[in-house]
């Protein structure tokens, strides 16, 4: 949806439902990188749910690091661009420079609805584990 249908159409019901339960987390399957200004004016946004395969890390980062909860996963991956789940957390790291607070990882274990499929064998979930350590 556009920057300007979302303000008309979208956001007037999203404000009334946020209002309503004391706050919205929201979610896309799509890029919506040219929303995320937009995204900012719901009330009491509590969190945004992204595929980084989709949406660029770097200005969800920019925009919401800090302010709300940031959670992230590989989306429909038509590129290729993750080929397993720990080459996915390397690259969420990487981005993230140590700084984690407030983001949620989502590692799926499951291959389904994807473009290129992204393995997640036992060894590779205790690689992810060890990228964990501290």
């Amino acid at each position: 949806i556009s920057a300007e249908h979302f303000v008309k159409f979208s956001l007037p019901y999203l404000n009334r439902i946020s209002d309503e339960f004391g706050g919205l987390w929201i979610h896309s399957c799509g890029n919506y990188s040219h929303n995320l200004d937009n995204l900012s004016l719901v009330h009491n946004l509590r969190g945004i749910d992204f595929a980084v395969t989709e949406t660029p890390i770097d200005a969800v980062l920019d925009k919401f690091r800090g302010k709300i909860i940031i959670s992230m996963r590989v989306g429909l991956n038509e590129k290729g661009e993750f080929l397993n789940m720990p080459q996915f957390v390397r690259y969420v790291q990487k981005k993230l420079k140590k700084k984690v607070e407030g983001v949620f990882l989502y590692i799926e274990i499951w291959e389904g609805n994807r473009a290129v499929p992204v393995k997640c064998s036992p060894e590779q979930i205790d690689e992810i584990c060890k990228l964990f350590d501290r």
